[in-house]
C-alpha cells in the first residue's frame, strides 16, 4: 500500500450465503461460547475484551485462542485486528 494514498480501502461484504446461514448461528452461539470461553476444560476457546473506538462501549467476544509457550494465538477468521496493543 502506497503511503500517500488517501483512499479509503475497499469494504468487502460477505457473500449472500455467509450472511444467511453464518448470522444466525453466530446470534445463537455467541451467547453460549462467551459463558464458556476460558474455563478450565474449554482451552480452545478465548474471551477477547474490547472497547469501541467510537463508542467507548466495552465487548466480549469469544475467539478461538490456543496458548503456546507463553503466547496466544488467535486464528482471525474474518477482517485483521484493529492496531496493535488495543485488545487485551
Amino acid at each position: 500500500m502506497n503511503p500517500s494514498d488517501t483512499r479509503a480501502p475497499a469494504v468487502v461484504r460477505p457473500s449472500r450465503l455467509v450472511a444467511v446461514v453464518m448470522g444466525p448461528m453466530t446470534k445463537a452461539l455467541n451467547p453460549v461460547m462467551r459463558k464458556l470461553a476460558g474455563r478450565r476444560h474449554m482451552r480452545m476457546a478465548a474471551q477477547i475484551r474490547h472497547v469501541g473506538r467510537r463508542s467507548g462501549r466495552s465487548y466480549v467476544t469469544p475467539a478461538g485462542a490456543r496458548l503456546t509457550g507463553d503466547t496466544f494465538v488467535i486464528p482471525l477468521t474474518f477482517g485483521t485486528c484493529c492496531s496493535a496493543g488495543s485488545a487485551t
